[in-house]
This record gives C-alpha cells, structure tokens and sequence, in this order.
C-alpha cells in the first residue's frame, strides 16, 4: 500500500542577528507519545536529503510535531506523519514538503510550498471543510504580524484554501458541535492609538467571519479553555502601555460568537521583556488562571523577576480572585510561598542590611514586618542565629547562602503563622522541595 507521510520543514533564517524563535502551539487533545530517537534520525535524514545546498536541517525536540493519524482526501489507508525539524537556507524562508512513498520505500517529493517569514509561528491538521479530510494550517512570522494559510491536501498536493492576517491565534470548539473555529486577534500598530480586532472564522466550504469586535490596545495574550469546573471560556488580555493590563473574560455562545463576562484590570511588569505568562494553568487543575505582579514599596534595583506574583482565578461572576501569591527570588536562590488569606493585605520592600538580604513582609499598612525572610552569607550565619526567635530554612547547595525567617507576629491577616507554615511555604532553589501546597 502506497503511503504519504507530510513533513514540515521549517526553515529559519541564517543571518547572524536575526534571533528568531520558532514557536508552535497545539491542543493538549493532539499531543502523542513523541517519536523515538531512531525515528526523529531517519525522519531528519529524510528531510536532509531533499534539502538544498547550504540548507541544514535542525530538530530539537521541543520543536516536535507529535505524530498522529489523518485520512487523506482519496486515501482512505494513507497516512500522514508531521516532523517539526528547523532547516536553514539563506534568506528568510519557510517551507512544507509532502512527500510520497511508494511500493518500493522510495520517498519523493509530492508537492512543496515556500514563502518568505522569519519562521513558522503555528501549525495544525484539521478538518476545516468537514470533508473528512484534514486541511494543514500553517502560520507564517513574516514580521509584525503573522499570515496563517490554509491549505487542502490530496494526493495532488496542496492547495491554498484562504489566508488570515493574525498577531495571536487559538483553535476551539466553542459551542461543543464537534467543530473548530479560528480565533485571531489582529493588533494595528499604525494608529496613533492602537487597537486589536478578535475575529473568529467559522469552517465550511469557505471560511467565514461570524464575530468581531474591536478592543482599545495591543493583544499581548489570549487563551482559550476552563474558566471554571463548568464554564469554558476565552481570555484576552490587552494593553496600551504593556504594564497595566486588561483581561477580558468572553464566554462562547451557540453561534461561535462571545459575550463579555468579565474585565478586570492587573498589572505586570515589564511585560515586553519578560514574557512570562499572563495565562495559564498554574495550579494544575485543569482551570485557566491570570496572573498578576505587586511591585514592592521600595524598588533597590532588583530584577522584576525578583517580585511577588499573584495568580488569581474566576470567581464566577464579575471578578477574578486571588490563589495564592509566589516570591520567585532567583537573587537570593530561593522561592517563598504566599497563601490567598495574605494576598489583600501584604506589602513587601527588599533590603540589604549587615551582609545579610532580606525580604520583610508586612500586614497591610503596619509599620513592622510581620515576617522577615534573610539570605546570609555563612560567615554571618554565627551572628544571626543569635537573633531570638530566629528560624533556620536550610543552606543553598550551590551558593552556599543560608536561609532563616523571624516571625514577629502570631497572625497574619487573621490567621495564624508558626514555625512549621513558615517552613512548609520556603524553598531552597536546588535544594529541598515544598512537602504541602498551602494555597
């Protein structure tokens, strides 16, 4: 039996400074057990092969297209192979190879598509025409903005279908018939004031806009999932000035179009430069979360990493409410917990006093730190374990910096905060782990 097997080569530029990133984004529902590293060898051999002179071919794992099935049109036992591999030719050139394996084993090429982009921001098999057949949806950082084109495929090749102009992307069955639509936010950056269109594309024999609207600022995120145990849901997140954001909260209807639930405002430091996540399922129960940043009262030229970020959720209504907040302080090598009955109310400020760095945490606007977190030198550890109530947290395993904590409170927003909670909320990066989530 005759076999297809389609293989993405994405290829990047070679100029020296171009620094592109090639950025893929599937479903969880398509994610497969990866190929072996035999498998990937042979498959980038393959590839290899029909490459150009002066093209390499450059896999990396977390680049990897899983594999899975498909049905191509006419090909009823055909099957369809996707390989993310990164080849190089000069310019900036992105390209699809299908390519074809007969009887024999003999590959060849089958049909091919190049374009210019500094990379391939996203790609997808699916039955947008509901044919039966899968459609391969390749989208293309040509600069700016991204172009996602739509291709049939048979055993003729490809065929472009449509193409959309998108800066972020997401592919959802919004209404639960089994069907997904095309969800693009399109940032305009010529205007004065920038603003972003969110359109979403229905499938069909052409593909059709049913919804859009335009919102104030640039998109910086957008996601799509459970909002709640019950509710899906679309967050997007946009801004003028990329720190104080606005994070709307759209709920699908019957007619693949949304309704505005929820907007909220967060804010975020540094969002250009950082890139972290606003959205995401941090506590690993299925939920879309949003994060948020709290500056501290002082800022001593700290690295914005450094500062507390709260993670908060949907509270079913109107508003999102706070999980629980994380120190991620890679300065002083460790991460320092913050349960959700701390969020309201807590201040923090960095300071550096008599060789040791400390975080004081305060309970809203009281002039004392209700706890004190120190990362010393072990030179100074003699002199601070002098300190009455002092708590040891343990010693870094690779900068030899020892932790400690001093409580000067019972209670912290109402609740009671001992030796063991304290304990329990630290982490020595390196070194041992949280035995219990407290939020």
């Amino acid at each position: 039996m005759k076999r297809l097997a389609l293989i993405f080569a994405l290829l990047l530029c070679t100029l020296p400074l171009s620094g592109c990133a090639i950025l893929f984004e599937e479903p969880s529902a398509l994610i497969l057990p990866p190929a072996s590293d035999q498998e990937e060898y042979v498959e980038r051999t393959l590839i290899n092969s029909f490459l150009n002179d002066g093209a390499i071919c450059r896999c990396r794992r977390k680049w990897k297209i899983r594999q899975r099935s498909s049905t191509l049109t006419s090909m009823a036992t055909s099957r369809t192979k996707s390989l993310r591999s990164g080849p190089t030719i000069n310019g900036h050139e992105v390209g699809v190879m299908l390519m074809h394996q007969n009887d024999e084993g003999t590959w060849s090429i089958l049909d091919q598509i190049q374009q210019y982009g500094n990379g391939i921001d996203f790609f997808r098999l699916f039955d947008i025409d509901g044919d039966g057949s899968d459609e391969a949806c390749v989208g293309v950082d040509v600069g700016g903005n991204n172009v996602l084109s739509i291709y049939h495929m048979n055993s003729d090749g490809f065929t472009e279908m449509t193409q959309i102009n998108y800066s972020f992307l997401e592919m959802a069955d919004l209404n639960g018939d089994g069907n997904e639509a095309i969800l693009c936010a399109l940032n305009n950056y010529e205007d004065t004031a920038p603003t972003t269109t969110l359109t979403v594309y229905e499938g069909g024999e052409d593909v059709t806009s049913v919804y859009e609207k335009s919102f104030d600022g640039n998109c910086l995120e957008m996601a799509f999932g459970n909002v709640s145990d019950s509710q899906r849901g679309l967050y997007f997140v946009h801004s003028n000035n990329y720190s104080d954001l606005n994070v709307e909260l759209l709920l699908p209807t019957e007619d693949n179009s949304f309704e505005e639930q929820m907007t909220s405002r967060v804010h975020f430091v540094n969002r250009v430069a950082t890139r972290d996540p606003i959205i995401a399922d941090i506590t690993g129960d299925g939920v879309l979360d949003v994060q948020s940043v709290l500056e501290p009262i002082e800022k001593i030229g700290r690295e914005e990493s450094d500062y507390l970020r709260i993670w908060k959720t949907w509270d079913g209504d109107s508003a999102l409410e706070n999980i629980y907040g994380v120190l991620e302080n890679s300065t002083d090598g460790y991460t320092f917990v913050l349960p959700q009955y701390c969020l309201d109310t807590v201040r923090y400020q960095f300071v550096n006093d008599k060789g040791s760095s400390q975080v004081r945490l305060y309970d809203g606007n009281n002039a004392e730190p209700a706890i004190i977190l120190y990362a010393v030198t072990a030179a100074e550890a003699e002199n601070i374990e002098k300190t009455r109530g002092i708590i040891p947290l343990g010693t870094s395993p690779s900068s030899q910096r020892v932790y400690y904590a001093l409580c000067n409170t019972e209670r912290f927003a109402g609740q009671k905060i001992d030796t063991d909670s304290i304990k329990q909320l630290f982490q020595i990066e390196g070194g041992q782990q949280m035995t219990n989530k407290i939020w």
